[in-house]
């Protein structure tokens, strides 16, 4: 998780900061519900369990792929 947050705080910012570019509003609502999401079921799963095991492991896996069948599909 904290590479993760260094590269999306850290990186994202050091490039935003050489090369402003508007951040499209309809990827708000969307992106950033699934990122808390993210976020929330691994804090809980580590939180719980200590370790993600297989099972964990392809749930988050499975949610990644619907994730991605979501923005494939245009929506």
């Amino acid at each position: 998780m904290g590479s993760n947050i260094y590269k999306i705080l850290g990186i994202g910012g050091i490039t935003m900061m050489v090369s402003p570019v508007a951040v499209p509003r309809d990827l708000w609502p969307f992106d950033l519900a699934v990122m808390a999401g993210a976020a929330v079921a691994v804090l809980a799963i580590v939180g719980f369990g200590r370790r993600i095991g297989r099972t964990a492991g392809t749930g988050l896996l499975l949610g990644y792929a619907a994730f991605l069948a979501v923005l494939l599909a245009g929506g």
